[in-house]
């Protein structure tokens, strides 16, 4: 018989396995606030059938939250997309895939069997130092919790959970859209739901930059682990890959809600992938200009077998950066641009809230 607080017990050891490197990184940092006051923040996983995580603020202490709900369903698609990724450098139509529903199911925030479940955390590489010679699903599983783990410890470190909740009256940062909100409550002379935009691709910036630059400088656990057969094409582009995947997370939260994403507390999902994507190519291109086209060619194609797998891959493809920008990509753009605009004329605000660094960690 299955035991639930087993795999829940195991899955929680995986998270810290896959994640310690990066918060160990930011605890070297010694983070403060201007007014002396040191970063105590707690990382908390809790058993939920509800896929989510949030970051929040309590008196002088932070909290950041994950479901293990979302951590499962996070598993679970990176092994049922697997097939793929042996197929990354084949060429167009020379493989096809059969339609998996249960990928779409688990985007659309499913659950999985406590059977299943056991299944997948069964699939996963086994001990601490596990060396591999062969990128595979635990990458993406991996790439996707230290994003979702950096992006939600910069809501903390960036001001965002304590402004929210001490200046704008809110509760708890999460990482899916709310629709409560009047987009014509201002603070400042700023809407609120832009200011909320703000720290969102704001925390997606920061998270995207600390994770890349591990990536090209050999620091992230999945390059460890693959060390001396790491391709940094083939790296990059399964971190695109798990960038697309909470894509379509955002998107199908969106969806759900059937109202003009403007109205609500996060930016469209399609901007936040664009944003990713600049981010990597922008890193990527001055570390080695050689990766930019061929990390570039490699993602496309890696979307276009998705697409196979699940047809909400599909509608990144139009927003998958190659040789130019796209009307479409031009427009979110200048979208990102005014809310990270709003972020700079309200950073003042917060600026007491923030944590620094204060010393160097190499």
């Amino acid at each position: 018989m299955t035991n639930p607080a087993a795999i829940d017990d195991e899955l929680k050891t995986h998270f810290k396995f896959a994640t310690d490197d990066i918060v160990d990184g930011l605890n070297a940092s010694q983070h403060r606030r201007v007014d002396g006051s040191s970063l105590s923040c707690k990382i908390v996983i809790v058993n939920d059938l509800e896929p989510y995580a949030l970051a929040a603020q309590r008196q002088e202490s932070s909290v950041v939250v994950f479901s293990t709900a979302l951590i499962h369903n996070c598993l679970a698609i990176a092994y049922l997309i697997e097939p793929v990724l042996s197929h990354l450098r084949s060429k167009k139509n020379e493989q096809r895939f059969e339609r998996n529903d249960l990928v779409s199911k688990l985007i659309w925030g499913s659950s999985l069997n406590d059977g299943d479940k056991r299944e997948y955390i069964n699939l996963l590489p086994r001990y601490p130092g596990f060396k591999v010679q062969r990128i595979g699903a635990f990458a993406i599983f991996y790439d996707m919790l230290r994003l979702l783990i950096a992006h939600e410890l910069f809501h903390i470190i960036l001001g965002h959970a304590s402004f929210s909740q001490r200046m704008l009256g809110l509760g708890p940062i999460a990482e899916k859209p709310q629709s409560r909100l009047k987009s014509f409550h201002e603070t400042e002379g700023e809407a609120t739901t832009d200011i909320l935009k703000s720290f969102e691709l704001h925390a997606d910036e920061m998270a995207m930059k600390l994770n890349i630059g591990q990536i090209l400088y050999g620091k992230d656990i999945s390059g460890y682990m693959m060390d001396p057969h790491v391709d940094l094409v083939e790296r990059l582009t399964i971190f695109n890959i798990a960038c697309s995947i909470f894509t379509l997370f955002w998107r199908a939260e969106e969806q759900d809600l059937s109202i003009d994403s403007m109205s609500t507390t996060h930016p469209p999902a399609g901007l936040r992938y664009l944003n990713f994507r600049d981010y990597q190519r922008e890193m990527a291109g001055v570390y080695d200009p050689n990766l930019l086209f061929a990390v570039d060619s490699l993602s496309l194609n890696a979307l276009s077998l998705l697409s196979e797998i699940a047809g909400e891959f599909n509608g990144l493809l139009n927003l998958t950066p190659l040789l130019f920008r796209t009307p479409t990509m031009k427009k979110l753009a200048r979208l990102s641009d005014h809310f990270m605009a709003v972020n700079v004329r309200m950073s003042e605000n917060w600026k007491p809230l923030v944590y620094i660094p204060s010393r160097e960690v190499p």
